[in-house]
């Protein structure tokens, strides 16, 4: 099955949601609302590229994709919803402009697509709350070509505009998408 203009994707591990976390050892509910963009799967596998794609994402290749890709929500009358992407099973047509980054194999550092970036925030040692982040500043983890052409590299510390991040977890970490234009200051 090929589509002509969108990929057709899986999300990775064949689930829905994200909404376990690993607690001292056991598996705890975070969310049980299947409306809620915080635990949606974000992670997908390529099934098949568009027929008139030539670009650099292959079939099987892993993706980062837009929190709605896998969302289900309930209509008028509370009847669940797939995704408007969804075709059948769990396969998901989508556009090249809902994915944000792509890698060839779970080894492989992830490559963002532009104009999109991925940033870490930095804990805040100075705070009481032992999970607060600097505010609108992070260290780079995944740059992408337009910024290392002006010379943000991956590991520089940058300061980005307020409300321009997006949390999404990548590895078990997480990491803020900005859009490259949002990077304001590199220090």
């Amino acid at each position: 099955m090929r589509a002509v203009n969108s990929f057709i994707v899986t999300p990775l591990g064949g689930e829905l949601f994200n909404n376990y976390k690993t607690v001292d050892g056991k598996k705890i509910a975070v969310s049980t609302s299947i409306e809620g963009h915080t635990t949606t799967n974000r992670h997908a596998v390529v099934t098949s590229v568009p027929g008139r794609y030539n670009g650099p994402i292959k079939d099987g290749y892993f993706l980062v994709v837009h929190h709605n890709t896998f969302r289900k929500t309930y209509d008028m009358q509370g009847v669940e919803k797939f995704a408007a992407g969804h075709i059948r099973d769990n396969y998901y047509m989508i556009d090249d402009i809902e994915i944000f980054a792509y890698r060839k194999s779970q080894k492989d550092a992830w490559i963002p697509i532009e104009p999109f970036c991925f940033v870490e925030p930095i804990l805040d040692t100075n705070d009481d709350n032992k999970n607060a982040m600097i505010e609108l500043n992070g260290i780079m983890k995944y740059s992408n070509k337009e910024l290392t052409d002006q010379g943000v590299n991956n590991g520089d510390h940058v300061v980005f505009t307020p409300d321009s991040e997006y949390e999404f977890m990548l590895d078990d970490q997480k990491l803020y998408k900005i859009n490259s234009s949002s990077i304001c200051l590199k220090l």
